[in-house]
């Protein structure tokens, strides 16, 4: 959505007695913020995130894989503050701010879309919009379902998820989903993935899926988002 200047709603005021007064030309969303980019080129991007949400982790991967600057906003989900609420009424991050045009986009797959469009086409899987977009689907809404289904059901669950698992090992070329370059593909499923993985949910038998989730750990933007296990959601 877009929103006007006069309604763009900002975190509240730092808890610190006398903070510091912000870098020329950023508004206190931004300054209030940790500087994730490297110069006032990235003056205006914000993203609203909690680092234990794998939603926005997706977000945040997708930032530091693009090499876009970009400032860094951290924010409590529970309880929802106000600010956050008149960004995204369902509450929800990721959120990323262009304080520049004043829009801001919820959900995490948009968000994705954005930043990978504003960085150039390398993220973006080039003549591969077919297999990209099946990629996401079969993660968006039938890995995260049944992967929840299966922690809670035990051996019914894990069937399903095998299935689903078994028909994402089909689609990787290796040792990305489209060979050697890493995709939006690649980043929207990377969360999702890596708490199957760190949970031994993935069998051994996937030799690709191994093979991507062995690749995706060793980048330094990955390692960069991810947590401990047991830290996050």
């Amino acid at each position: 959505g877009t929103i006007s200047p006069s309604t763009l709603p900002l975190p509240p005021p730092s808890p610190s007695p006398s903070p510091p007064l912000p870098p020329a030309g950023l508004t206190p969303a931004a300054s209030m913020a940790t500087d994730a980019g490297s110069d006032k080129n990235g003056k205006g991007l914000v993203l609203v995130t909690n680092k234990m949400c794998p939603f926005a982790q997706r977000a945040w991967f997708c930032f530091e894989e693009s090499g876009l600057p970009y400032t860094l906003r951290e924010c409590q989900i529970y309880p929802k503050p106000k600010w956050l609420l008149e960004l995204n009424p369902s509450g929800k991050v990721p959120v990323l701010i262009d304080e520049v045009e004043n829009i801001v986009t919820p959900e995490s797959e948009n968000i994705v879309d954005a930043i990978a469009a504003r960085a150039g086409p390398h993220l973006q899987g080039g003549s591969n919009t077919d297999l990209v977009a099946r990629w996401r689907k079969l993660v968006g809404q039938e890995l995260l379902p049944v992967g929840q289904d299966a922690k809670l059901s035990g051996k019914r669950g894990i069937v399903a998820l095998n299935a689903t698992l078994s028909r994402l090992e089909k689609m990787i070329e290796g040792p990305f989903v489209l060979g050697e370059q890493l995709s939006v593909a690649d980043i929207s499923a990377a969360p999702m993935l890596q708490r199957l993985f760190e949970e031994d949910m993935v069998p051994k038998d996937f030799a690709k899926l191994h093979g991507w989730w062995a690749a995706i750990s060793e980048r330094p933007a990955f390692q960069k988002t991810k947590l401990e296990p047991g830290e996050y959601w």
